[in-house]
């Protein structure tokens, strides 16, 4: 809702949601949509693929129920793809690890930032090692070309992830890539080693740092994870 660029549309893909959650949903705005699947697939690459195959827009963003939008990331990367003629936009994220936090999340220590992805390293999804992981949260493609790619593929039937099996058949498809240089997109990986997911929900201190993060600005934030990154490499 935040975002500065406002022609967009959200298609909600309810990975076969309990009836007492279906019931708590807003729908009041008429640019969200919600599908919930009759059947649980338990990865991304179920909601993804029937995103794709019903969404009727000229672009497709995708966004995963555990990453953030900065405001401005749709209108960076719609800016690179109209400027630049390509088919794809790779945008820059910037993650918070668990494990990086001092105290969190009763301390009085703010979420810190450790380390940022790297989409220039495309080949990686074509050539290994399977551990590559990019967030499709920072991805914009011309829907043209995410159907022409075809629905991602189950983790028990390809040998790599489902991310990179996606992004290198995107590759193949004859698809030219823009990558983003400022960080739009905030990967908040905390609930890893938690028994209760995910964790920065975890009693007033969790939400009261969460809530002040996202009160800031973009530019706010490309700040603070600039300062984050040296001092996390110093660790």
């Amino acid at each position: 809702y935040r975002q500065t660029w406002t022609g967009w549309r959200a298609l909600v893909v309810c990975d076969c949601c309990t009836p007492e959650f279906m019931s708590q949903v807003d729908r009041t705005d008429e640019r969200v949509r919600y599908v919930n699947l009759p059947m649980r697939c338990g990865h991304q690459y179920g909601p993804n693929s029937i995103g794709m195959h019903l969404t009727d827009t000229e672009f497709l963003a995708f966004l995963n129920h555990d990453d953030l939008w900065l405001e401005d990331h749709l209108e960076i990367a719609l800016a690179r793809l109209n400027s630049e003629g390509v088919e794809a936009y790779l945008g820059r994220a910037a993650f918070c690890h668990r494990h990086n936090q001092p105290g969190w999340p009763h301390g009085p220590e703010r979420l810190m930032f450790s380390e940022l992805n790297r989409p220039e390293f495309l080949w990686r999804s074509l050539t290994g090692p399977v551990y590559f992981f990019e967030p499709a949260s920072a991805w914009v493609v011309r829907a043209e070309f995410a159907r022409k790619t075809g629905p991602w593929s189950p983790p028990d039937e390809i040998a790599v992830t489902p991310v990179m099996d996606w992004l290198a058949r995107l590759a193949f498809s004859g698809a030219r890539f823009s990558i983003g240089s400022q960080v739009s997109v905030l990967k908040l990986n905390l609930h890893h080693g938690s028994k209760s997911m995910p964790s920065y929900h975890q009693g007033d201190a969790g939400q009261q740092h969460f809530e002040g993060m996202l009160s800031q600005s973009a530019e706010a934030l490309r700040v603070t994870i600039a300062e984050d990154l040296p001092l996390a490499r110093s660790r």
